[in-house]
């Protein structure tokens, strides 16, 4: 006999969870940030990143067989797991096709993301956004926010 290793629909559910509790802690972090014209690219960039890492273990999961089926019945949910699930994927694509079209670059192929500059005794300094430029940022952030509960 071998030990099991396979993930269960239990483990992958609540596996889930914590990422979308990640990226909802997240994601109303972004948005203060730019609210208040104080979110950095480097902020951005990590926040990205954030959403990479959780957004492929949560496709993962969701590919677990039964899944679905648990979640509702653990949730006590009568709603579609599967599409809030969905519309929740779709709006991480949202926010990062969002950056990837608005984020200021060096134009051509490949495009530079510019993120820092020198100072003139050689320190660096992160490129900080106003408000009014991350407005878009913002809408797209608001409606991922939207599709967790």
């Amino acid at each position: 006999m071998t030990f099991p290793t396979a993930t269960t629909a239990q483990e992958a559910y609540f596996t889930i969870l914590a990422y979308a509790r990640q990226v909802k802690q997240a994601t109303a972090s972004q948005i203060a940030l730019a609210q208040a014209g104080t979110c950095s690219g480097a902020d951005i960039l990590n926040y990205l990143t954030l959403l990479a890492s959780a957004n492929a273990s949560m496709q993962q999961a969701a590919a677990v067989t039964g899944v679905a089926a648990y979640a509702q019945s653990a949730s006590g949910s009568t709603s579609n797991i599967v599409t809030d699930y969905q519309s929740m994927a779709t709006a991480i694509s949202n926010v990062v096709t969002w950056v990837q079209g608005n984020f200021p670059n060096s134009g051509g192929t490949p495009a530079y993301l510019l993120v820092v500059s020198f100072n003139a005794d050689g320190t660096q300094a992160a490129r900080v956004f106003s408000a009014p430029t991350l407005s878009g940022y913002v809408t797209q952030l608001q409606a991922l926010a939207a599709t967790i509960n």
